[in-house]
């Protein structure tokens, strides 16, 4: 297995993770209001659902990548 794809899927995903959308502005929320366990917890939902998501995404164009130079001309 090449775990360097697998650490880049990892950096990609926190990376993305890190703007803030509809989650993030949830995750706020609930900071906000005291109950921080929760907060937390989802913003640790929500960056791993899109380190996943990441990891999917290279891997797929990896495949795409290896297929083009298989059949390269």
């Amino acid at each position: 297995m090449n775990y360097s794809v697998l650490l880049q899927g990892f950096i990609i995903g926190f990376t993305v993770a890190t703007s803030i959308g509809i989650s993030g502005a949830l995750c706020l929320q609930n900071m906000m209001t005291g109950r921080i366990g929760v907060g937390i917890a989802s913003a640790l939902g929500a960056a791993s659902a899109d380190a996943i998501y990441a990891i999917v995404m290279i891997f797929g164009l990896q495949a795409g990548q290896s297929f083009l130079n298989d059949h390269a001309t």
